[in-house]
């Protein structure tokens, strides 16, 4: 029978001796007399052996015990002290303890959480491992060592070692096939051998400028890396480092590398370019797939590197293009790095006044996107005039009118055809012409443009506005503030490091604010729709802001990788078919395991004629429905795709109100009370109005009122929230708050559809 506190499966007495251990209310312990203090250790009465386990759900460990008159402080959790305790749950271990041994939680299988206090100094091997319903741990700052195999928990999802920690043993993270979220000390210089070993759900780690060496295997089979960056103190990657990282695509590999070992890189298949410095000495064989070309500065000896004929593709190139064959994230950061240098020193012939007055925090900003407008396109130029664009027309979807266009390297395009013209469209195919731009997205380039057109002058267009950023990849720019006294001795010398961190925007604090979770939702897929600067009728007031800070909500929050989510600011007609036809190609390759996540934040207008609700993209005129985009309709599509769920939020009315009141049609002076849209399928609407009512800002906040309060729960909650609750929780704050803020109603809605019952309440977005 479980108990709710620690007592052991035999009866014992309150002070029982066996042994050189006591037991005292059921916990052993050795008492050292000398110093007067105690560690917790195992039982070992006869016929009862640790490993049996104790039914027990919760640990509380007292802070001192007394024994024959005298009180022991503990100050260490033994080795193997509660070790198979299969029932166990939670554990308390209170400030007197300074280290917790080796084994000492091993094999607790339902322990959820272990709180470590700030007094502990040493996590020893194994200490809290094989625990497979633990998800996250709180390491203190006083921890400065963790040993071997610590935490080798398969439920484990995120973890951060704080920068006390300067020893991190070997397989400390070994087969944590969750761990998504890693935040490492900067104080290690080497990651053991197989550290991440198995860690299949890690999709990217930063590795702290410390480090100097990386173990065997250390992040071998990490399945769903797709990118690494090492550091310039990495001076050797040892063998099968990377071995089995099916999805790597993006190596940069630093000028402190002098060895790269047998297999680093084996089983490496999407691993198609690697830029080999001159710093490199020894290439052993097999170090990288067959595939992999490897590309070297002509001024390397031949002879350095002579194991090269050991089966390894290799092309010399001249020494000033090495660069571009780095991530773009790694040449854009150094790009800037030398640009904003040389940007901060004052001229020779400019006033101190002058200088000041150019070197201002706004303007550095500005610069910055310049040197990164101009690092994109000097690195798009160079592979494009390598890798000219060569298109294959896919198959023509009918039900979204539009085809599919890809080339291997630069992506797919989605071309909007009427039905009407699309065989005649593919019959033509061959004696088009195209006009074509690139950007880089994800820290690859990709196709955002493409205009075909053919011999009887039609023309097609793509337009992916999503990619139109200069957001590289988690290698966003935010500078501290520009002190001019400081500035001015380091133009002097002429040093002046850049880190590369995030660019904030918004002043909410659910825009600073925006909680990072670790957690993991590669099913998951978004579409965004933030429309703002309509082409004939007014435009939303905060748009952008609620679309882009959603997407950082989505990302960070509800760890949606960004590969899965489309932001399209200003979208068109087109804009959204396209979109709604990535959606139906995501479902139909994810066999029904897709879940989706659509966000819309714009206008809507109601037809005067039947009432019906349409959604109006930034190209049309409120005034003809015929250039928006029915709701029904909308929701139809999304109803037919083989998803697992689909979940959208409305932040737009559909009375023919502005969003900061007023009406869209000019002619129109009161509001038309629109039928809601119904939704299909496996489908939740959350809806800002109802009806006639308006959809109104928060201008404080700069957001929409609804979304607003969507992504404050989002930041409360940390994304981890019923569907139910989150609904109830917008529709109070929402009708509350507009009343006190604008002075009039607004009354979300949350609306399923028929098939799903009360089934949805329970759905969660993270």
């Amino acid at each position: 029978m479980k108990k709710t506190f620690i007592t052991l499966l035999f009866s014992c007495l309150s002070l029982a001796i066996f042994a050189n251990s006591v037991c005292i209310d059921g916990l052993y312990y050795v008492l050292d007399k000398d110093n007067l203090t105690a560690k917790v250790t195992y039982k070992s009465h006869k016929g009862y052996s640790y490993n049996e386990g104790w039914d027990i759900s919760e640990a509380v460990i007292p802070e001192t015990v007394t024994y024959r008159k005298k009180t022991y402080r503990i100050t260490l959790i033994g080795g193997n002290a509660f070790a198979y305790c299969k029932n166990l749950t939670s554990v308390s271990i209170p400030n007197s303890v300074n280290r917790i041994g080796r084994y000492a939680f091993y094999g607790c299988e339902n322990l959820r959480s272990v709180s470590i206090p700030n007094s502990v100094t040493s996590i020893g091997a194994y200490a809290i491992s094989n625990c497979k319903s633990l998800t996250s741990v709180s390491i203190p700052n006083s921890v400065t060592s963790i040993e071997e195999g610590a935490f080798r928990c398969s439920g484990l999802t995120s973890i951060t070692i704080p920068n006390s920690v300067t020893k991190l043993g070997k397989s400390v993270f070994n087969g944590c096939s969750n761990l998504s979220s890693v935040t490492l000390s900067s104080q290690i210089t080497r990651i053991e051998e197989y550290t991440f070993y198995g860690c299949s759900n890690l999709t990217s780690i930063s590795i702290p400028n410390s480090v100097t060496s990386l173990g065997k295997s250390a992040f071998a089979n990490c399945s769903n890396l797709t990118s690494i960056a090492l550091p310039k103190g990495i001076k050797r990657i040892d063998e099968y480092t990377f071995s089995g990282c099916s999805s790597l695509s993006s190596i940069l590999i630093s000028d402190s590398v002098t060895a790269i070992w047998s297999h680093a890189f084996e089983k490496c298949p999407n691993l198609k370019t690697v830029a080999i410095p001159k710093s490199v000495e020894w290439l052993f064989q097999d170090c990288f797939e067959k595939n992999t070309e490897l590309f070297i500065p002509k001024s390397h000896s031949i002879d350095v590197l002579k194991l090269m004929r050991s089966g390894l593709n290799y092309t010399y190139i001249p020494d000033n293009q090495l660069e571009f064959y780095n991530p773009f994230s790694a040449y854009a950061k150094e790009y800037v790095t030398k640009g904003i240098n040389l940007w901060r020193q004052k001229g020779e012939f400019e006033r101190t006044s002058e200088w000041q007055k150019r070197v201002t925090p706004e303007a550095q900003e500005q610069k910055i996107r310049s040197l990164l407008a101009e690092a994109e396109d000097k690195y798009i130029n160079f592979h494009v005039n390598k890798a000219p664009l060569r298109l294959t027309l896919g198959k023509y979807d009918a039900d979204n009118e539009v085809f599919s266009v890809s080339d291997p390297k630069y992506g797919v395009a989605y071309l909007a055809v009427p039905y009407a013209e699309a065989k005649d469209f593919k019959a033509k195919w061959d004696q088009k012409t195209t006009q074509y731009q690139m950007r880089v997205l994800d820290d690859k380039i990709k196709l955002t443009y493409l205009s075909v057109q053919l011999l009887t002058g039609k023309t097609y267009s793509y337009r992916n506005t999503d990619a139109v950023n200069y957001n590289l990849s988690e290698v966003e720019y935010d500078f501290d503030a520009i002190e001019l006294d400081k500035l001015y001795a380091s133009s002097q010398q002429g040093q002046q490091n850049i880190s590369s961190t995030k660019l904030k925007v918004g002043k909410s604090k659910v825009d600073t604010d925006i909680p990072t979770t670790g957690a993991s939702n590669p099913n998951t897929f978004v579409i965004i729709f933030a429309n703002e600067d309509y082409k004939n009728v007014a435009s939303v007031p905060f748009a952008k802001n609620d679309g882009s800070v959603f997407q950082k909500y989505c990302q960070r929050t509800l760890g949606i990788p960004v590969t899965n989510i489309h932001y399209v600011e200003n979208a068109s007609f087109n804009d959204m078919r396209i979109q709604l036809a990535w959606l139906k190609d995501v479902c139909d390759a994810f066999e029904g395991q897709a879940s989706l996540i659509i966000y819309y934040a714009g206008h809507g207008i109601p037809d005067e004629s039947d009432k019906s609700a349409y959604l109006l993209p930034v190209d049309g005129d409120s005034r003809y429905v015929q250039s928006a985009y029915k709701l029904d309709d909308f929701y139809q599509k999304l109803g037919s795709m083989n998803a697992k769920a689909v979940t959208v939020f409305m932040d737009a009315c559909f009375s023919g109100s502005k969003r900061e009141a007023g009406m869209l049609a000019s002619a129109r002076g009161v509001a038309l009370k629109a039928k809601s849209g119904v939704p299909q399928g496996n489908m939740v609407v959350f809806s800002a109005a109802q009806g006639d009512e308006t959809a109104y800002p928060n201008r404080e906040q700069q957001h929409g009122l609804f979304t607003y309060y969507l992504l404050k729960k989002l930041q409360e909650t940390q994304g981890d929230i019923a569907l139910k609750d989150l609904g109830e929780y917008i529709i109070k704050q929402v009708s509350q708050q507009s009343l006190l803020i604008n002075e009039k109603k607004q009354t979300p809605c949350v609306t399923p559809s028929a098939s799903l019952g009360s089934e949805w309440q329970n759905w969660k977005l993270k």
